[in-house]
């Protein structure tokens, strides 16, 4: 099930956070983005959290900056639920422009996202912590879905 998160999700969210990616962001991180921005938890009915995304609205636009999903949860539909939930709220909100970066080597981000409408239009060298660049990725217009 995909809800809005609450505070109290906090801490699951650092293990799924700490659990999916090489340059993991902080619980002070986080907790920053939970407050200014939108956070989505597939929420498990046996194990809790399993899955969220981040997104933040900027007028007819909306930037996903975070989706994670434990590893032993992924392939089971659980990214796509959130993304779809995402799709809806935006739809509520009138945005029009779907943004998102996604690493370079993320090929099965990518694409999940190709199937879910997103496309490549640009690329930011060593845009990661490690040096890694980013795929900048956009869906228009959100409200079609």
């Amino acid at each position: 099930m995909v809800r809005e998160s609450t505070k109290t999700d906090l801490s699951q969210l650092l293990k799924v956070e700490q659990a999916s990616h090489r340059c993991p962001w902080s619980s002070a991180q986080l907790k920053e983005e939970q407050m200014s921005g939108h956070c989505f938890v597939f929420d498990h009915p046996e194990r809790g959290v399993a899955g969220f995304l981040f997104c933040r609205l900027a007028a007819d636009e909306m930037e996903i900056t975070n989706l994670a999903v434990f590893p032993a949860e992924r392939r089971n539909g659980i990214a796509s639920a959130l993304i779809r939930h995402c799709f809806d709220f935006a739809a509520v909100k009138g945005v029009q422009h779907l943004f998102l970066e996604v690493r370079q080597s993320n090929q099965g981000a990518m694409m999940l996202y190709r199937t879910m409408g997103f496309l490549p239009y640009a690329e930011r060298k060593r845009y990661y912590p490690d040096g890694e660049g980013a795929i900048l990725m956009k869906r228009e217009p959100a409200s079609e879905d």
